[in-house]
């Protein structure tokens, strides 16, 4: 099983599963997160709309390019999931997404590895489910409901302390909280 932190909308920071951390050793070289260059897979069937990549990695996350809309989602892609809802998946590690524009895709492939590119932070997943247009943080959010998840604590952002439940709470079929920790099947 994966172990992320989920913080904002649609932001997945993976955690180290024994220890819950995101990072070994330097917190400010992307490469020291758990996350970086963890596979990325397609949430569902579809056609791809959008993919972009060779923005370069932001190897020193103290280190941020200059933000700009164009560039804000980093190396990314989107999927067409049909009836008006797309697939967003940002900050992709240069030169890993695996898809062009019109490959059709099934859930569970591949398309890229989590990375720290375009406005980030630190390594992680920008995910998030848009209607009405396929461009990039410009269509309208639509809510996601997650087939299965298991929330295995809570994070505080103002202490930036994990907070782990004694036994997982299983979700099925629902909206995720903001600043859970979870594990997906």
């Amino acid at each position: 099983k994966n172990v992320y932190l989920f913080v904002d909308a649609q932001d997945f920071i993976y955690l180290d599963p024994e220890t819950g951390e995101a990072f070994s050793g330097n917190e400010t070289i992307a490469r020291d997160y758990y996350g970086f260059g963890k596979e990325l897979y397609a949430v569902g069937n579809g056609t791809v709309v959008y993919a972009r990549d060779g923005i370069p990695d932001i190897e020193i996350t103290t280190q941020k390019p200059p933000k700009s809309f164009e560039t804000a989602l980093g190396n990314g892609v989107v999927i067409d999931l049909g009836d008006g809802k797309y697939a967003c998946y940002g900050h992709m590690v240069n030169g890993s997404v695996r898809v062009g524009v019109g490959d059709t895709v099934t859930e569970g492939e591949v398309i890229g590895l989590m990375g720290n590119t375009g406005n980030s932070d630190a390594p992680h997943l920008h995910f998030q489910v848009i209607t009405d247009n396929p461009v990039p943080l410009g269509g309208e959010g639509y809510p996601i409901v997650y087939r299965s998840f298991d929330v295995t604590g809570t994070f505080d952002e103002e202490t930036v302390h994990e907070m782990v439940f004694d036994e997982p709470v299983h979700q099925e079929n629902r909206l995720m909280e903001n600043d859970v920790v979870v594990t997906f099947p």
